[in-house]
């Protein structure tokens, strides 16, 4: 069951004249996967195939900071061969997605890199946490993925900070697109759209800036009951 929203999330973007409550969690991994795609075929199987994380520390001495970085590349099994339309979409290439692990693999080397991070995830102690642009990436593409084929999910995918909606809400506006969030805080796109690595990286200066601008973040959205998780940590 997903906690009620603080008090203070409720002030919109106003600074608060106290400082902010502790968040749940220390640091945040925010991941924005890339997956195979095909223009004109609405019942195409997607597969992931960038796999990146940035974490942030919250309590970082001086403010919310992005501290390090996970990326892999993600080899399909089912349809292997990137589409043209895939390609120009995401700028990854056939042979980046040739010499890389699969997802089973990718999903082990991240969780060699969490426990090196120091990202905990017990029954005492969870002092990280997911944060997305929206439902899509944890609970279509990765959950989605892994339910299709059978794959284990550690038990911390099964909830997170969903930016767009806590976005719109604590802006007071509607669910706006990565860019759009960006300039209504008056910043601008770095990198290259689509690419995931680089959406990733900016969804993350939109987190920082919303804990800066005084939104206490805090887990807004779970998978369905249906999905299979493994306790993993």
């Amino acid at each position: 069951m997903l906690a009620a929203p603080p008090t203070t999330h409720l002030a919109r973007h106003q600074r608060p004249s106290k400082a902010l409550p502790a968040p749940p969690f220390q640091y945040v991994c925010v991941l924005d996967v890339e997956a195979t795609c095909d223009e004109f075929t609405n019942s195409y199987q997607h597969e992931i195939i960038e796999f990146p994380v940035v974490l942030v520390d919250l309590l970082a001495e001086g403010g919310p900071a992005a501290i390090a970085e996970f990326r892999s590349f993600v080899r399909p099994t089912v349809n292997t061969t990137l589409t043209e339309f895939c390609t120009r979409l995401t700028g990854i290439t056939q042979g980046q997605v040739d010499s890389a692990p699969t997802l089973p693999e990718v999903l082990a080397a991240f969780e060699v890199w969490r426990i090196a991070k120091g990202l905990e995830y017990t029954d005492e102690n969870k002092n990280f946490a997911f944060a997305a642009d929206g439902p899509f990436d944890l609970r279509f593409f990765l959950a989605g993925e892994c339910s299709r084929k059978g794959i284990p999910m550690a038990a911390y995918y099964a909830k997170w900070v969903n930016i767009k909606s806590m976005f719109a809400e604590f802006y007071n506006t509607r669910n706006l697109k990565i860019h759009k969030m960006l300039e209504r805080q008056n910043l601008k796109f770095e990198g290259r759209l689509h690419s995931g690595i680089d959406d990733t990286r900016n969804i993350a200066r939109i987190l920082i800036k919303m804990r800066n601008d005084g939104c206490h973040l805090y887990v807004n959205e779970q998978l369905p009951k249906r999905f299979e998780l493994t306790n993993l940590a």
